[in-house]
């Protein structure tokens, strides 16, 4: 019996499963980074919902990244006011993450980012 079959698919399929990407949710075992971004001065209860949605993330082992900026009317009131929006999120997420490094801001103070890790001591 001889069998006939495409060469370009035969070696397609090869690659494929050599690569490991086979469909998105297989092998390699990293997560992916979710990004959220607030802008300083937000309301009480969308930053309550928003972290709320990164607290769900977390809580599935998924990293996030968090972005904060500012526009020049909150830094005129309050000149760390990313600072300060940062420290609101950190209260509500409280032990659903660890910071995985310092937080980046830049010189004027208007953006900041984190990457909170999922706890995995909290996890669900």
């Amino acid at each position: 019996v001889i069998k006939a079959i495409d060469v370009k698919k035969l070696i397609y399929d090869k690659n494929k499963k050599s690569s490991g990407s086979g469909g998105g949710s297989g092998g390699s075992g990293m997560k992916q980074t979710k990004t959220y971004k607030f802008k300083a001065g937000i309301q009480e209860n969308d930053l309550n919902r928003k972290a709320e949605n990164v607290i769900k993330y977390l809580s599935k082992g998924h990293p996030c990244q968090i972005t904060i900026t500012s526009n020049n009317f909150n830094l005129k009131s309050d000149s760390d006011a990313v600072i300060t929006t940062l420290n609101r999120v950190r209260e509500v997420v409280g032990d659903y993450a660890v910071e995985g490094h310092k937080v980046r801001k830049n010189v004027k103070g208007s953006f900041a980012t984190i990457v909170f890790q999922p706890n995995n001591k909290k996890r669900k």
